[in-house]
């Protein structure tokens, strides 16, 4: 239905009425190759066609490390804002090298920053939160100079196990942190997953199927994902993401029940 949509610019209402020409123009992000989801199977070709008539790339925040200072400034002024401390601006550009160490602004502009302005934003929130508290940022500086914060740093432990030789039983050295971060930081879906930890989807399924904690689409009651697509209006994207499950996984358990969205 998308597809058609996106080429005739014609939608079809619910309810069997003559389709509706609109005027539209659809704006589409993403950080994956789609390219080589493609050829993974992971991503519809026909889609990416019509999406990309014009394409621009946005760089990663460690390819214009010029704008971390800037974009920290204006996140530190809006949770300050936030918090009622407004009045604490002009106290803290007063001597920046008490709140803001050489050490912390080094780690800052040296970050990878995968999370890209999302995570700076998050990591300027935790700074005000330090800050009012009275807490010393040295611990902020020695965390960014280690890892990647949580979700990486729980993924990037895994694939680092595996890399030192532990690959002979990937499924069991995966722990369940590791698993279930990497799996929410990538939408539940497996492929990415897969990927992101440096194993085959075979592996990463055979550990799912050991977890107590991840979801199985087949687990799924009907009266859960028929309120869930109520809930989600239809989409399966959107209904995944809620039922912590892959598109895929979702897409079966809906065929097995004779479900439609």
């Amino acid at each position: 239905m998308l597809l058609r949509a996106l080429e005739t610019g014609e939608v079809q209402p619910v309810g069997g009425r003559p389709g509706r020409r609109v005027d539209v123009r659809l704006l589409a992000a993403t950080d994956a190759n789609l390219e080589r989801a493609v050829l993974q199977g992971d991503f519809r070709v026909s889609l990416l066609h019509r999406l990309g008539a014009y394409e621009l790339r946005v760089p990663p925040l460690r390819e214009r490390r010029d704008d971390i200072p800037r974009l920290l400034v204006h996140f530190l002024e809006h949770e300050l804002h936030r918090a009622g401390q407004a009045s604490r601006l002009v106290e803290l550009g007063a001597d920046t090298s008490v709140w803001l160490p050489t050490r912390l602004m080094a780690a800052l502009l040296h970050h990878d920053w995968p999370g890209n302005v999302r995570q700076l934003s998050n990591t300027a929130r935790r700074m005000v939160g330090m800050l009012l508290t009275g807490q010393p940022l040295s611990e902020l500086a020695a965390q960014l100079s280690t890892d990647d914060g949580p979700v990486a740093s729980a993924a990037s432990a895994a694939v680092s196990e595996q890399s030192q030789g532990r690959a002979s039983h990937p499924a069991n050295d995966l722990s369940e942190d590791a698993l279930l971060a990497a799996m929410e930081a990538h939408g539940w879906q497996i492929s990415a997953t897969a990927r992101a930890l440096g194993v085959s989807r075979k592996v990463l399924y055979a550990r799912i199927a050991q977890s107590e904690h991840v979801h199985k689409a087949r687990d799924l009651a009907p009266e859960a994902l028929a309120a869930a697509l109520a809930r989600e209006g239809g989409d399966l994207g959107r209904v995944a993401g809620a039922l912590q499950v892959s598109v895929r996984a979702l897409q079966l358990r809906l065929r097995e029940l004779k479900l439609r969205p």
